[in-house]
């Protein structure tokens, strides 16, 4: 697939610079509207109190969660100064991370299921070696 010039500098953009081009309506009408109703939804989440913010880090009070950047670019555009891009983007990185520690050690001895390598085989094929790409895992269909 060749990717133009253009198409490139606009996947290098960050959420925020997405979110703000949808809003602008550089993408189209529907677009523009979905990101209004989505700041909408944000903005009514943060208000019911579904939703804190923690030294400029948006966080879901359900399981403590930092949403993805896409949410603190809806906040930010609503809220401003609220949110602080740079530690919004940290603590979803070191919370990614920790997912990604908490998977590795499940499945360091993770045995596979009959039926998950009756999926693997159906989708990769016999004698297909796969790789899990978070866990370095391998196994041979």
């Amino acid at each position: 697939m060749h990717v133009t010039e253009s198409e490139e500098v606009i996947m290098k953009r960050t959420a925020i610079e997405m979110f703000n081009l949808e809003l602008d309506g550089k993408f189209g009408k529907f677009r523009q509207e979905d990101a209004v109703e989505n700041i909408a939804y944000m903005e009514k989440k943060y208000e019911d109190g579904e939703m804190t913010v923690e030294n400029g880090v948006a966080v879901w009070k359900c399981g403590n969660i930092v949403p993805l950047d896409c949410v603190a670019a809806f906040l930010r555009s609503k809220y401003g100064n609220l949110i602080n891009i740079e530690n919004h983007e940290s603590a979803l990185d070191a919370e990614a991370e920790e997912v990604a520690r908490g998977y590795r050690e499940r499945m360091q001895n993770h045995v596979y299921s009959e039926e998950e390598l009756f999926e693997m085989r159906a989708a990769f094929g016999e004698g297909t070696e796969i790789v899990d790409v978070i866990s370095g895992n391998r196994i041979r269909l």
